[in-house]
């Protein structure tokens, strides 16, 4: 679809020059990939604290990022002009919006974390704990 377009041709800048066609240096994909993974490590868990989801929503795109990177390199450049300015914006967005002066600026309020959930999610995994709260029922 972008080689239909005449000033994909020409438009580009830097190495990338023809956006109607894939990044033989594969810089693109591989930025991409890496600005999305930055942005999973510091904000997936914002609001997910104490539960076993973040963990594994971040196990997924870990690997969802790494199996990405193949795949993007069959796409035109012009994505990536979207793509990871995107990335970029968002893993910016989140740095700046995570910080405790700014949250206090803008008035977002503290996420609670449930310190019962939080503790018992640190110290044992979800089939100990079913097993323990059976214990204590036929203990007590």
């Amino acid at each position: 679809m972008a080689e239909k377009i005449p000033s994909f041709q020409t438009g580009g800048t830097l190495w990338f020059v023809n956006l109607a066609t894939p990044d033989s240096l594969y810089i693109l994909p591989i930025l991409t990939a890496l600005t999305f993974w930055i942005a999973v490590e510091f904000h997936l868990e914002e609001g997910l604290d104490g539960t076993s989801v973040a963990g594994n929503l971040k196990k997924f795109f870990r690997v969802s990022t790494v199996l990405s990177i193949p795949v993007m390199m069959c796409f035109p450049k012009a994505m990536f002009g979207y793509w990871l300015t995107s990335n970029i914006f968002s893993l910016t967005f989140g740095l700046v919006v995570q910080q405790p002066g700014v949250k206090k600026l803008l008035k977002v309020p503290e996420i609670p974390v449930s310190p019962a959930s939080a503790s018992q999610q640190s110290s044992q995994t979800p089939g100990s704990r079913e097993k323990d709260e059976g214990n204590e029922t036929k203990l007590g």
